[in-house]
């Protein structure tokens, strides 16, 4: 069904504190949010949900760097794996340059185990353990919406620097028609979050951008895995290798959500009109 992924930074209070008190670690973030869906009557499901993202780099751009320009060869991409519970016999990959240019751009599917044979692979490429991040937590089921809450450690820390939170619409496939009801489910569990939420982020838009020019198109599990990478690496331990390609100007620009940061390209052309228009056609 259609996804909305927010993230929430441990610490942080959003517009409305989440609760009395001092600020919330990566745990009472889970607590918390947990309680507040018990309450409405979700119901905890079996299992744990995990998410990892980890990144490779290729030996051989290393070893060009230190060649002449005229000498050096195309380079192999950096490859961003995710791997899910929620696609289990799947992994998830983002090929990209020296940084992440598009986030929200095209996925690769391969098998589960593709990220162990990159790890054989240490010729070819070298994993990067300091940018990867790590997700989990519970899941929960509330009539029609599942909520899966994930702790978020970036890199080799072993602190939680923040909580993921996803709300998912089953019985829809369709974001323009399912974006309003996940928006309004968020807004009503979770409303001091409502502004993560306002508008679409760019992996949602990239959607329905593609969905626009080329007429209705399902949503599948890839959009949910473009959300997480936006939002990992916008936030996370590789927010230096955005600021090469599309990052916030400034401290203060990187607190706003993705989706109010002036709409950014991430690499695409400008969307044909605001999220808005999108949403209704």
């Amino acid at each position: 069904g259609v996804t909305v992924v927010a993230f929430i930074e441990s610490g942080s209070a959003g517009e409305q504190p989440l609760s009395s008190g001092p600020a919330l670690s990566g745990q009472q973030l889970i607590e918390d949010l947990s309680g507040r869906l018990e309450r409405l009557g979700a119901e905890r499901e079996s299992g744990q949900f995990s998410l990892d993202m980890e990144v490779y780099t290729p030996v051989q751009q290393q070893q060009q760097q230190q060649q002449p320009a005229s000498q050096q060869q195309p380079q192999p991409r950096t490859l961003h794996v995710v791997a899910s519970s929620e696609a289990p016999v799947s992994s998830y990959i983002l090929p990209s340059g020296s940084s992440i240019e598009a986030a929200a751009g095209p996925l690769v599917s391969a098998d589960s185990m593709f990220g162990l044979l990159l790890g054989q692979l240490r010729a070819l490429y070298q994993a990067k353990p300091g940018q990867a991040v790590h997700c989990r937590g519970p899941k929960y089921r509330l009539a029609d919406f599942t909520v899966r809450l994930a702790t978020a450690v970036f890199g080799q820390s072993n602190s939680v620097k923040g909580v993921f939170v996803e709300a998912e619409y089953r019985p829809c496939n369709r974001l323009q028609f399912g974006w309003p009801l996940l928006k309004e489910f968020f807004s009503g569990v979770f409303p001091d979050r409502a502004f993560a939420v306002e508008h679409p982020n760019e992996a949602l838009q990239a959607h329905l951008q593609a969905q626009a020019a080329t007429g209705p198109i399902d949503y599948t599990y890839p959009v949910t895995v473009q959300q997480y990478l936006l939002l990992a690496y916008q936030l996370g331990s590789s927010r230096q290798q955005m600021r090469s390609a599309v990052a916030p100007s400034s401290a203060a620009d990187a607190a706003v959500p993705v989706s109010m940061q002036q709409q950014q390209s991430w690499g695409r052309a400008p969307l044909p009109g605001p999220p808005s228009q999108l949403i209704g056609r």
